[in-house]
């Protein structure tokens, strides 16, 4: 009886050895970093090209257009990169057939229009200042045609900023 009692128990010993070396663990630390939530904001928000002549062409540009270039203020996570994209045209309807805006925008990271660089691709990415701040201005060319109808015409610039 004591023999079958031993066996018994190292059995069960030994079932529990069997089991135990058929698995393994290891861990992980986690880590994340939160970051500042991204939002834009527009402190002027409209490209004026005020009156434009039949058969003419004319440039607001973003970066010496001063107020007739829309102004928009990015906040974000300090010295973090965000991409920013926008509208290539926009089209505006008025009284004739619509008119075509091609769109071109600058950036820096100081609000300071004449120091600003045009972003040259679509979508770009650039860097928010230290100061949390990244300030964009949207201009654009519109050509008028020699035959188009003379009114008011309007449409809408989208530019959107993210985290990569």
């Amino acid at each position: 009886m004591k023999k079958l009692f031993f066996i018994a128990v190292l059995l069960v010993f030994a079932a529990s050895i069997s089991f135990a070396q058929g698995q393994a663990q290891a861990t992980a630390t986690v880590y994340a970093t939160v970051i500042g939530s991204l939002s834009i904001t527009a402190s002027n928000a409209a490209i004026n090209f005020h009156e434009i002549p039949q058969n003419t062409s004319k440039t607001v540009s973003p970066i010496n257009g001063g107020s007739d270039a829309a102004a928009f203020v990015v906040r974000g996570h300090p010295n973090h990169n965000i991409t920013v994209s926008y509208d290539n045209s926009v089209s505006l309807t008025g009284p004739g057939n619509a008119l075509t805006m091609n769109s071109s925008v600058s950036g820096n990271t100081a609000n300071d229009q004449q120091n600003s660089t045009l972003l040259t691709s679509n979508p770009q990415t650039v860097q928010i200042g230290s100061d949390a701040k990244y300030y964009l201005w949207a201009g654009g060319t519109i050509n008028v045609p020699s035959d188009q109808a003379t009114g008011d015409y309007t449409g809408t610039f989208h530019i959107t900023v993210a985290y990569p």
